[in-house]
This record gives structure tokens, sequence and C-alpha cells, in this order.
């Protein structure tokens, strides 16, 4: 049978250029539905190698960081950098407080660290925190959770990701990064910043309970060697009392009265020897920095010492003396150690005398005593004196200072820690 006019193969012949272009249609949505795999497996390439890239450098800087507060600068300062952000903030919750609380930035008004506070669902901070995803704001301005906090300079910020560092289900808090132009982030953008929070939930949560450690650490070596100090202080009372005993007492009472000063003698020795060990220990702990006035460390270091040494301790310093960024536990630890030394290799009744020094925008916490050359305590007092004065030497140099051992005019040593003085506004 024939086909119709106008068919063929009883198919309409209008349609045949649409079945003939069919397969043509399907072979160009095959090559853009590849295409689009392509560009999708580029961006996820592109974003593995730059989490890798953010991994490999802030295990470089972090290396470096000595404390709690420096590790969290690198990670916003590698945040930023791996971003291509203007500014990285990062926002961590405080569960007594429930609060989030602005704890490192790099791009924000410094002043606002500690200050600027949001609760859950305040913002688009709070609202990243209370809901526990992302969320990409290309514009400010046009967002009406957005929340101008005041002096933190943000005006000039318009583009917003902020993503949630969380442990699980647990939220540690906020990771922040802005831009100075509308941006619209792409979703690999996305994907980058929540690994890198990720990274940066685990990090936080293992230094804070380092930092947590340390403290504990320090505080039970800080509470040992007081009480090893008092124990010494009393101790060296009673001695004092029993030899004054002895010096009165008949035959019947002064041989037992020796013996007990000899067993005081004993424990003494065990006394200094575990406060020596305490003062090793401490000098290795991490350094505490703020800005303090040295006549008052001196002043409390001497008041301590007065009691192990009555009359043999005397001071001098001006009322006006500079102050310095440092420890001041570490550095009174430090005056006792050289002070201690220097009483036991200066006659028994010559006093020993600490000063405060201000020259050249250094300060000098010095002890002066009668010593007959100078280092006599690194080459005279033994393995013990050596290896406290180089305690001293590993403190000082902590702070960025030094340890200056020199003559004393008239006679004797001169041992100081000599640090920079801080600029006061």
């Amino acid at each position: 049978m024939e086909p119709k006019s106008g068919t063929r193969d009883g198919l309409s012949v209008k349609q045949v250029p649409q079945v003939a272009a069919a397969p043509a249609f399907a072979l160009d949505g095959l090559e853009r539905g590849s295409a689009r795999r392509r560009v999708v497996e580029k961006y996820r390439q592109r974003g593995a190698q730059a989490e890798l890239t953010f991994l490999r450098r802030l295990l470089a800087t972090s290396a470096a960081a000595v404390d709690h507060p420096s590790l969290l600068r690198a990670v916003i300062d590698e945040t930023r950098e791996a971003t291509r952000s203007d500014v990285c903030s990062l926002y961590l919750w405080e569960p007594e407080l429930a609060e989030l609380v602005l704890t490192a930035t790099n791009g924000l008004s410094k002043d606002g660290i500690g200050r600027a506070r949001l609760r859950l669902g305040q913002g688009i901070t709070g609202a990243v925190a209370e809901q526990g995803r992302p969320l990409s704001v290309p514009d400010v301005r046009l967002d009406p959770r957005f929340e101008w906090i005041q002096g933190l300079d943000q005006e000039r910020f318009l583009s917003m990701l902020p993503v949630p560092v969380l442990v699980g289900d647990r939220l540690v808090g906020v990771l922040n990064v802005q831009t100075s132009e509308v941006r619209h982030h792409r979703p690999d953008e996305v994907e980058l910043l929540m690994a890198i929070g990720g990274h940066v939930a685990g990090i936080i949560q293992k230094s804070a309970l380092l930092e947590e450690l340390r403290l504990l650490h320090r505080q039970r070596t800080e509470l040992l060697t007081t009480l090893g100090h008092e124990i010494g202080s009393a101790l060296t009372v009673a001695r004092s009392h029993l030899r004054g005993v002895i010096s009165r007492a008949g035959p019947e009472l002064r041989e037992p009265a020796i013996l007990a000063a000899e067993e005081l003698d004993v424990v003494q020795e065990h006394s200094r020897r575990a406060l020596r060990a305490l003062e090793m220990e401490a000098g290795e702990s991490p350094l505490h920095l703020r800005v303090t006035d040295p006549v008052r460390v001196a002043r409390q270091a001497a008041r301590r010492l007065r009691a192990m040494a009555p009359g043999r301790v005397q001071t001098h310093w001006s009322a006006s003396a500079a102050l310095v960024r440092c420890d001041p536990e570490a550095i009174e630890r430090a005056l006792l150690n050289i002070a201690d030394d220097a009483l036991r290799s200066s006659p028994p009744d010559q006093p020993i005398l600490f000063e405060v020094e201000v020259s050249a925008g250094r300060v000098g916490l010095a002890v002066h005593d009668r010593r007959d050359r100078a280092g006599a305590s690194v080459r005279d007092g033994g393995a013990a004196g050596g290896q406290r004065l180089q305690m001293v030497r590993r403190i000082a140099e902590g702070h960025g200072g030094t340890l200056a051992v020199r003559p004393r005019a008239g006679g004797g040593t001169v041992v100081a820690i000599e640090l920079a003085a801080e600029e006061v506004s």
C-alpha cells in the first residue's frame, strides 16, 4: 500500500525535520550536561586544593603560636587568605552567658574584641548560630536581619558569609568573612568555609583544653612553690631560735637541742631541693604577659625574701619607674632565685639590694650582692646555682629580654633581668 500524499512512511512530512533534528538536540543536551559536570568537578577540585593549602599554611603558622589567643589570630588570618576576603572574624559561644562573643578579628575594630556580643538569632551571625547552617548575604544593606554593631567599623563591608563552627551538634562559635564589595558566594566558596569551620572547631576545642590544663598546672606549681617558701621561712625561724637555745642551754639540754638542729637542717635541705625542682618546672610554664609595674613585682619578691632572711634585704627604686609587659609571677620567681643565690654566696653579715633601674627605654630588675667577683653564682654555686640561673635566663629571654651579670661598683655582683619599657600614652 502506498503511503498517503504528503506523508513519508506514515509520518507527516512536516515532522521529518523534527525527527531528523532530535538526535542533534539530544547530543547538545548531553554536551551541556557534561560541561556542567566538568565545571562542578573543576570547582570541587579547586575547593579541595584551597582547603589543603589552608591546612598547610595553618599548620605552619600555628606552630609558632605561643598561646591560645595567638593561635586564634593565626586561624582568622589564614581563613581570610584562603577565602580572598577583606576581613575574617571569629565569634565564640559562651554557654554560661548564652552569647556569642567576638574573640578574634583581623579587619574589624580591635576594641570590639570581648565587647561585641550577640544572642542566638540576633543579626545574621546570631541566625547562623541558631539555625546551624551558613548564610550567604551578597549585600547586607538589603537584608533586614543585619544589625550594625557600633564601634566595629562595619559600614565599609557589604557582603557577609558566616558559617557555624560545630563539634558534632554542639555549637562552638561562628566564623564570618566579609568583603567591601557586593559578592554572590558560589557553592564551592560556601563549602570551603564550612570545611574550614570544621577544622577550626577541632583546633579551638583542643587548644582550649590545653589552655585549661596549663592554667591548672600553673596554679598547682604556684601553690606548691608558695608553700615551699612558707615552709622554708618557718624552718629558718625555728633554726634561729634553736641556735639561741643551744647557746644558753645547760649540758643536759644542749645535746638534744643539737640533734634537733641537725634534723631541722636535713628537713630544710629537702625543702630547698623540692622548691628548686618546682621553680625549674615553673620556669618551663607558658608566660601570661600583661602591662605591669616592675616596682610592685620587686617589692613583692623582697617582702617574701625578708621572711627568710630578716635584716638582709634592702630595696631602692624611683617612684616613677616605667611599666613593662611581663608575666609578673614568672619575673617574681626569677628574682627570688637570683636573690636566694645572692644570699647564699654573700658573707652572712652582708645585705643584698633589690633595685629597679630605668635607662634608654629599658627596665632592669636588679639584685646587688657583695660577692667577690661577677658570675660567682655560676662558678661557685654548684650545679643547682648554675641550673637556676639558666632557668632565670630562659624566663628573661621568653619576655624578649636579657639576663645581665656585671661587677658591682665597690665590690660584688649585679644580676639584672632587663626588659623593654612599655610605651604608655
